[in-house]
């Protein structure tokens, strides 16, 4: 029983086989002799944790095979393949909750205001997340919004190589109107 694409700096266990569980150090394992026809158990975790913050290893599909539990009639090697995952956080300032409008769209879902953060998940290493922050997001109050200013560290998409986040800052505008009172006469000019 093996793996494949976990790193040195997973922590906890990767497969449990007959009731017994390994980390990435104890693989691979070779279990002892078994009689011919007999069952033998095997469950891999997913995800596995890092210790590294913001990043986990993620079993792939297809599944490890010959599927548990394995009647055994030769011999044969188990193996759980695994791809690194990063954590990807998206987050603003300057908005308060009287915000009533979408703030950001990540992979064409968009995300209203929530306290920090406003969307967070694990996305494949290498792989693009492409998002956009609103210009502008408008309150409860006809009179008052938020303007974007900044995105940091830059604009969708990103590439994920490592934990990220995103933040999209912003600033409060007014409206401000001008009126007149009283009579005009037609001469005014």
């Amino acid at each position: 029983v093996t793996q494949s694409g976990i790193g040195v700096d997973s922590t906890g266990t990767v497969v449990t086989v007959g009731g017994v569980a390994k980390t990435a150090a104890d693989l691979p394992f070779t279990t002892d002799w078994l009689d011919s026809g007999a069952t033998l158990s095997y469950t891999y975790a997913d995800p596995v944790a890092s210790t590294v913050t913001g990043k986990r290893y993620k079993l792939t599909t297809p599944a490890p095979t010959p599927g548990s539990p394995i009647t055994v009639s030769s011999a044969v090697t188990v193996t759980g393949t695994y791809k690194t995952q990063y954590q990807v956080t998206f987050n603003q300032t300057g908005i308060s909750s009287d915000a009533n409008t979408h703030i950001v769209q990540v992979q064409s879902t968009n995300y209203d205001y929530a306290t920090n953060p406003l969307f967070q998940d694990w996305f494949d290493a290498n792989s693009s997340v492409s998002f956009s922050y609103y210009s502008t997001v408008s309150t409860s109050a006809s009179t008052k919004r938020y303007k974007l200013d900044t995105v940091t560290p830059g604009t969708g998409p990103q590439s994920v190589t490592g934990p990220l986040t995103i933040n999209g800052a912003y600033h409060t505008q007014w409206l401000v109107s001008f009126g007149v009172s009283g009579t005009i006469a037609n001469d005014a000019v």
